[in-house]
Parts: C-alpha cells; sequence; structure tokens
C-alpha cells in the first residue's frame, strides 16, 4: 500500500508514464500472452546476414550476426560480449565494444523535458550497413 501511494506522489510531482512507455509495455504484455518472448526484447535488434567490424591490436575482427547469435572465425556465440571478451581477454559490453548506438531511455516528465520525442529512426537503429572501422590507434580507458 506504501508503494502505491508514493508512486501516487510522484506521478503528482513529476508526472505519470509517458504515451511511449504505456505503448511499449501493452506491446510486451501482448508479446507475454502470445508466448512471443522476442516481442519483450527492447533495444537494438540487428538484422541477420550483418556484418559488424572491428579492428582491435592492429587485427580486423568480422562477426555476421545470424538469427541465433553470432559468428566470428568460424565460432558461434550467444552475444556481443562474449565476442568482445574473446578478442580482447576482458569483459566488455558488446555494443559499446562494436561502436553499436542505443536509443536512450529517460522519464521526460521527470527532467521536465519538452524537446524532441525519444524515438529513433527504425532504419538507422537496425544497422543495416556495414559498420565503419575503428582506429587502431585509439587508446581505451579500460585497459
Amino acid at each position: 500500500m506504501a508503494r502505491a501511494v508514493a508512486y501516487q506522489m510522484q506521478v503528482a510531482a513529476y508526472g505519470g508514464l509517458s504515451a511511449a512507455t504505456k505503448r511499449r509495455l501493452r506491446e510486451i504484455a501482448m508479446a507475454i500472452s502470445n508466448g512471443d518472448r522476442t516481442g519483450v526484447f527492447s533495444g537494438v535488434q540487428i538484422k541477420p546476414g550483418t556484418q559488424l567490424i572491428r579492428q582491435w591490436q592492429n587485427r580486423t575482427h568480422t562477426v555476421m550476426v545470424l538469427d541465433e547469435g553470432f559468428a566470428l572465425d568460424g565460432r558461434t556465440y550467444k552475444s556481443l560480449s562474449a565476442i568482445a571478451k574473446a578478442i580482447t581477454g576482458t569483459n566488455w559490453n558488446g555494443y559499446a565494444f562494436f561502436g553499436i548506438k542505443r536509443a536512450t531511455h529517460a522519464n521526460k516528465a521527470a527532467t521536465g523535458s519538452k524537446g524532441k520525442s525519444g524515438l529513433v529512426n527504425q532504419r538507422a537503429s537496425e544497422c543495416d550497413a556495414r559498420l565503419p572501422l575503428r582506429n587502431s590507434s585509439e587508446r581505451d580507458s579500460r585497459a
């Protein structure tokens, strides 16, 4: 009961859920009721067949996006993070390692922002094209 009252106080002070958030919650609920677990996941969806290219320590690594995971040098991986670890030997966020941008999710009602919508052009977020190489001389702060 206390949580419900606290939530209502936050809604009164900062505003409720945005229309986009409500729509996404309805999509997730519908996907779960239909047994479609792919509809639950949000974020960047990379089309199968897309090649991700990353240069690391003077070596170019090309990853192929598959229907169920990713392929690098004849091996299949479940995540980009696993591939990044195989390449570097350290834990990385796979999206960050390959330079893939994710849509930012912010509670605009809480921040008071009246700017543009948080929606991202779907075509750009799908990573249709080959991604550019990063300069091998870059020094990462994760070393």
